[in-house]
């Protein structure tokens, strides 16, 4: 996994930087193409998965690749939209995988359906990274994950498990288009004026949230109260245009506000 890819768990208090409950576990090892077996929280023995995909062959290698978890209790596929709300409706799926180029009914148009009926359902995008445009529409929508079909498969299954554990995660590839977007957006808005928007203290707060640390942790460090934070980080999002942390991390990294300490 390169070194510059995103993965942030909002649950986490500390700055493990790519961390996740599985963090130990390497389920597929690549040398002999098996999946391992590992102790898996009793908790998770029960996950139901969809993919929605509309190229067969990509489709049965993620099932095959999901189904070697041992700890999945269902993994339905359908090639298009209209058959995935069909499911969608009879099943209480945990994760849905989606391809937003798909051929019929559009894999955004899917999410938002998804996002706005099956709010406890987390959405992991895979697809072909083409369009800086249809990258930043999907994470506008505040998708958990965001991934390249050429990922290596342990890349996939790191995502999935921070996805599962309540995180995000943002493959490099989907970073660089996202961060030339904001590059191309900031033609608009120059980088001074936009920064110019944030007070000291959300710059501050800024920096804490790409810390990984919680509203309660900053207010502590801040001293003030966590409904206070809570309300700088609303505001902060609205005056950067930003959705989710992935977005506001991007943001940070690209503008020289914060560098993950592996990078220094």
């Amino acid at each position: 996994m390169a070194i510059d890819d995103i993965g942030m768990n909002e649950n986490t208090g500390n700055n493990q930087y790519l961390k996740s409950r599985f963090n130990n576990y390497t389920p597929f090892d690549l040398s002999s193409n098996k999946i391992k077996t590992v102790n898996i929280d009793e908790s998770l023995k029960d996950l139901k998965i969809l993919i929605v995909e509309d190229q067969e062959l990509f489709s049965i290698g993620l099932m095959t690749l999901l189904n070697g978890y041992g700890f999945i209790s269902k993994c339905d596929r359908v090639s298009n939209s209209k058959d995935a709300v069909k499911l969608l409706a009879n099943f209480k799926y945990d994760i849905v995988f989606v391809d937003f180029q798909l051929r019929k009914m559009g894999g955004i148009e899917l999410v938002r359906t998804i996002k706005r009926k099956y709010k406890k359902c987390k959405i992991i995008v895979i697809t072909s990274m083409e369009n800086k445009s249809d990258v930043h529409d999907f994470m506008d929508l505040g998708v958990p994950a965001f991934l390249s079909k050429d990922c290596e498969a342990n890349e996939l299954i790191h995502a999935f498990e921070l996805v599962v554990d309540g995180g995000s995660y943002v493959c490099s590839k989907a970073k660089d288009l996202y961060i030339q977007y904001l590059e191309d957006k900031s033609k608009e808005l120059s980088k001074q004026k936009q920064l110019d928007l944030l007070t000291k203290k959300e710059k501050m707060i800024i920096v804490y949230i790409c810390m990984e640390m919680t509203s309660t942790q900053i207010a502590k460090k801040l001293g003030n109260e966590k409904g206070t934070i809570d309300q700088h980080r609303k505001n902060i999002f609205k005056k950067l245009g930003v959705k989710n942390m992935i977005g506001l991390a991007i943001f940070a990294f690209a503008n020289g506000m914060y560098t993950p300490e592996f990078m220094l």
